[in-house]
């Protein structure tokens, strides 16, 4: 097995564990929850998300700004870790303006109680530039926009009044009291995506999001690997791949890519058979798959440059057949073509 599949398993864990929890921590019952028992959850969620190490992945982003909302809703929150907690947030690039936006709040509000003239100045400097970063991501893309909400925040993310009541509250510092329970659920399309990022460990797969989500963290997962890996995408109009050294995705058979979309899912594939059923139309056979798995093979063994290898293997402990542990690969992957 690669050293890599075996490093990684800690980390997926958590990462659907974070998954889990953001959904708790956003259910009906939890927003009307008492103010308390709900920042006891999302600092757990927070600290799972980042410890021993960062997850890999925009979950983390979103539950730093769960976080950072509901220590804003405290009496007397820490101004300071909330906006370091926006600023983790709005690496999530569709979270950034909203963030942003969040920051210029608090950092207003650092700034009135600051008496040290060098730091006030730091402060002006800082606020400005996270109103110059809001007004940027405003002018790419209306992080208001119903697209956007549905994507990131689900449908029932607070509406426009709500939103601005909210923020005079961040401004000012006025209490929040009566406010609690009256917004909806951040993190709802964290239930609804149908889309998953699948890769050697069953865990990754388990955790659903937006196309646009399950995008960013394959990205994420590229620009972070240290080589040797695949990375491919398999939609209704997209079946692409590519290693991290490489700026663009190239087009591969979209059979193809189910096998390997399928190899790393969590889905249960019993034996090779059960694969064939599954990547086959009524019209094809042997020797249609066979082609598949060979051209397969030999794509994956050129993209890393390596000699040809064994594609999967058929180990009981790890839930059936799966891609071989001689290959690193993770996909995104939309859930119609694996389920």
């Amino acid at each position: 097995m690669s050293a890599k599949i075996s490093g990684n398993k800690e980390r997926e864990a958590r990462r659907c564990q974070v998954w889990e929890m953001l959904k708790q921590v956003n259910d009906e019952k939890a927003v009307q929850a008492r103010a308390t028992t709900l920042l006891d959850q999302a600092e757990s969620t927070y600290r799972t998300a980042t410890k021993p190490t960062w997850i890999v992945g925009p979950l983390r982003h979103i539950a730093a700004y769960r976080l950072a909302h509901l220590l804003l809703r405290l009496s007397a929150p820490d101004l300071k870790r909330v906006n370091c907690l926006f600023e983790v947030a709005s690496e999530f690039p569709r979270l950034s303006a909203l963030t942003q936006i969040y920051r210029v709040a608090v950092l207003e509000r650092l700034l009135k109680m600051e008496p040290n003239e060098t730091l006030r100045k730091e402060l002006e400097r800082t606020r400005q530039e996270a109103f110059d970063r809001a007004r940027r991501e405003l002018v790419r893309a209306d992080p208001f926009s119903a697209a956007d909400r549905e994507d990131v925040l689900g449908k029932r993310l607070q509406g426009g009044l709500f939103n601005m009541l909210e923020l005079t509250s961040y401004f000012t510092g006025l209490p929040y009291d009566g406010l609690e329970g009256r917004g909806s659920r951040l993190d709802d399309a964290l239930d609804r995506g149908d889309w998953v990022i699948v890769g050697p460990e069953p865990e990754t797969g388990r955790v659903h999001m937006s196309e646009a989500t399950a995008k960013h963290e394959l990205e994420d997962r590229a620009r972070q690997s240290s080589g040797g890996e695949v990375f491919f995408r398999l939609g209704s109009t997209i079946n692409d791949w590519k290693v991290p050294s490489e700026q663009q995705y190239s087009v591969r058979h979209r059979q193809q890519l189910k096998i390997l979309a399928l190899l790393c899912s969590a889905q249960g594939i019993e034996d090779e058979h059960a694969l064939k059923q599954r990547v086959l139309s009524p019209q094809q056979g042997d020797d249609d798959y066979r082609q598949y798995k060979h051209r397969l093979k030999t794509g994956l063994n050129d993209l890393l440059g390596r000699a040809d290898g064994e594609l999967y293997d058929a180990s009981s402990g790890r839930g059936g057949l799966r891609l071989s542990g001689d290959y690193v690969v993770y996909g995104a992957v939309k859930l119609e073509h694996i389920v």
